[in-house]
């Protein structure tokens, strides 16, 4: 049971104090992948247990290293409650194998969980989670090979004590309010979790500075990227003490790291105007691909599965944000999209 104390000193490093009041301790644990070598979970210690702000990746070791960092504080064994910003497996995967261990209850945006119901379901999931990919043309064989990899976690309908949240609700532990925020962009169900009092901010994946996010399409909303740019403002208008996001170190900075990534998919989408308007008739991913794309100088098939789907997902974003401005039209032809001008 974690006594109330402020523990400093942890013998391996694997516990750094991101706030005092209230108390958070960052814990990374690996998963590598286009965003780093790890995944940040926050412990919050509460009365007999803690708060985790997501879980890490599953897998005996982030198991072992989860559970040693929790024994560090005095909370082997104790009860646990989990906010998950979104269900990919590197913020969620642990979830069943801490639900093995210690009581626990889990948070998770009605958007997220929707999709998680979804993907489960063989009739709706492929359509749901690829058919905007397929539309643009991307290969069959590489959306088998991603749907067979796997990217969100589907252990949350195994029977856990699962809380579904909306944007707007307040949270209470240890005595102070978390509100919950939607921050759609990486994803559409994103969720970022807000302590006003020490203006801390949980905010997952919305906002990085090791790497550019990447975004996921929303068949239903087709200005995803203006709407992902609102919520980059609006973590910016909250004025956050200290912005906790889910891979690389902790940083100052975020107002110009978010006007960046702003400019630089604005950039992004210039660039795809200019294509359609010189390539009238292409499909979405002959105009993804010439995007300009961080790939380690790798030819395109040699790049790793799951980048070349976050290089694509973006992409469509992109497409799709320049249909709802009402800049370019696209036709089915063939089964695929074809792009022009207007």
């Amino acid at each position: 049971m974690h006594d109330g104390s402020t523990k400093r000193s942890f013998p391996d490093g694997t516990l750094q104090i991101v706030s005092d009041s209230p108390l958070v301790y960052l814990l990374r644990v690996a998963y590598p992948n286009v965003a780093g070598k790890s995944t940040n979970v926050y412990i919050i210690p509460g009365g007999d247990g803690a708060l985790l702000v997501d879980a890490g990746f599953f897998g005996q070791a982030s198991l072992a290293r989860v559970e040693s960092a929790l024994a560090q504080l005095g909370l082997a064994g104790a009860p646990l409650e989990v906010f998950v910003t979104h269900l990919h497996l590197d913020h969620a995967g642990l979830i069943p194998q801490l639900a093995s261990r210690h009581e626990l209850r889990v948070y998770v945006g009605r958007r997220e969980y929707a999709e998680m119901v979804a993907l489960a379901d063989p009739e709706r999931g492929p359509q749901r989670e690829w058919g905007h990919l397929a539309a643009h043309g991307v290969d069959p064989a590489l959306i088998a090979q991603a749907r067979s990899m796997g990217s969100h976690s589907l252990c949350l309908s195994e029977g856990l004590d699962v809380v579904v949240v909306d944007s707007g609700q307040v949270l209470t532990w240890d005595a102070r309010r978390y509100e919950v925020l939607g921050l759609s962009g990486h994803v559409p169900g994103h969720m970022g979790l807000w302590q006003p009092d020490a203006r801390l901010l949980f905010s997952g994946d919305h906002l990085l500075f090791s790497v550019t996010p990447t975004l996921q399409p929303d068949p239903d909303a087709p200005d995803a990227l203006s709407r992902y740019f609102r919520n980059l403002d609006m973590v910016c208008s909250l004025k956050p003490r200290t912005l906790l996001h889910s891979h690389g170190a902790i940083k100052d900075g975020y107002e110009d790291r978010a006007q960046w990534i702003i400019d630089h998919q604005r950039r992004r989408m210039e660039r795809a105007f200019d294509l359609v308007c010189s390539q009238p008739g292409s499909h979405g991913q002959d105009i993804i691909k010439q995007l300009g794309w961080s790939l380690g100088g790798l030819p395109w098939d040699e790049v790793n599965v799951p980048l070349r789907i976050c290089v694509l997902e973006t992409g469509v974003v992109v497409l799709d944000q320049l249909v709802a401005d009402g800049r370019v039209v696209r036709e089915i032809q063939d089964g695929v999209y074809r792009y022009r001008a207007l």
